[in-house]
């Protein structure tokens, strides 16, 4: 006989890959436009992201949008004739004594930005939680096997905590410390047990069909994720998977309808399977030698073709 187990510990993994804002010149817009797709943004415990600097009239102020979150506002970039201004950076939070946020702003003729980026990760244990509920009208323990089952998560380990992340030319590293007043580790980071890829599109505006607008490639551990055949449509647009990438396509020209909206799309760490210590003994308790272990292991059900996530019901 032989055993599995689940790995109970995990290393921290680097997520690595590549976002881009494209062809935001279609169609023709000035400086001031923010085009069909506001900034893409990747986020485990610090994000990064890249987002189109454009001007907001009800606030009359420039603006650049970060990472899910809200937008930042700034002074006029100063765009000569011809340019669009972009801003790409590493952000946590702007409350004194969280993550840095740090960015570098681009001005450029060419049609978008493209910048490869890196996140550090935290090491993790699995914990698993035994829940129970017995059946009405009693309370002592269950009895029932339906009545009990256990849930799975991935808990961080215990503070303090190392950071590292970089987008293009900007970058941020170091370490936690203890600050005993307020009582807290600083900069204040935040664990996230899955990885957020966002996108923000801009209700009202218009955009070009047969047209990419955004991408994020991705790849956990030097291992590139493969998004082949998933996708999602909002409206006359497609949210498209191909190897390791997720690409914002425009299938028919015309304004994109309603408000601005954030896509999400969440990579959930696996439950791996771990080898470790598995193996089979004799009568006497003896262990056996030159037994291999070979099988498929297939996680079901299957991943369907359409992605869904978190504003979606």
């Amino acid at each position: 006989m032989t055993a599995v187990k689940t790995q109970t510990t995990r290393a921290a993994q680097t997520v690595t890959g590549t976002l881009a804002l494209m062809n935001q010149r279609t169609p023709d817009n000035p400086a001031e436009g923010p085009g069909p797709t506001w900034g893409v943004s990747v986020s485990t415990i610090l994000s990064v992201f890249i987002g189109r600097v454009h001007y907001v009239n009800d606030a009359n102020s420039w603006a650049y949008w970060v990472a899910g979150g809200p937008l930042v506002y700034i002074a006029d970039p100063g765009c000569a004739e011809g340019e669009h201004a972009y801003m790409i950076g590493v952000y946590g939070s702007q409350a004194p004594g969280d993550p840095p946020c740090d960015v570098a702003l681009i001005k450029t003729t060419g049609d978008g930005v493209t910048a490869a980026f890196s996140i550090g990760g935290v090491d993790a244990d699995l914990w698993r939680e035994r829940r129970k509920t017995a059946a009405p009208g009693r309370d002592g323990s269950p009895v029932y096997a339906k009545e009990t089952d256990a849930r799975d998560q991935w808990v961080a380990r215990e503070h303090p905590w190392s950071y590292a992340a970089s987008i293009g030319t900007v970058s941020a590293s170091g370490a936690e410390q203890w600050n005993p007043d307020p009582g807290r580790w600083e900069p204040e980071l935040v664990w996230l047990d899955h990885i957020s890829l966002a996108m923000m599109q801009c209700g009202d505006m218009a955009s070009t069909g047969g047209t990419d607008y955004a991408s994020i490639a991705l790849a956990v551990g030097g291992k590139a994720l493969n998004f082949t055949g998933r996708h999602r449509v909002y409206g006359h647009f497609d949210l498209q998977g191909a190897a390791d990438t997720l690409t914002v396509h425009c299938d028919t020209t015309g304004p994109a309808p309603g408000p601005a909206d954030v896509w999400y799309v969440g990579y959930q760490w696996p439950m791996m399977v771990s080898f470790a210590g598995v193996h089979v003994r004799d009568r006497q308790g003896n262990d056996v030698n030159n037994v291999r272990l070979s099988g498929g292991f297939k996680a079901t059900p299957d991943v369907p073709a359409t992605l869904g996530w978190s504003n979606t019901q």
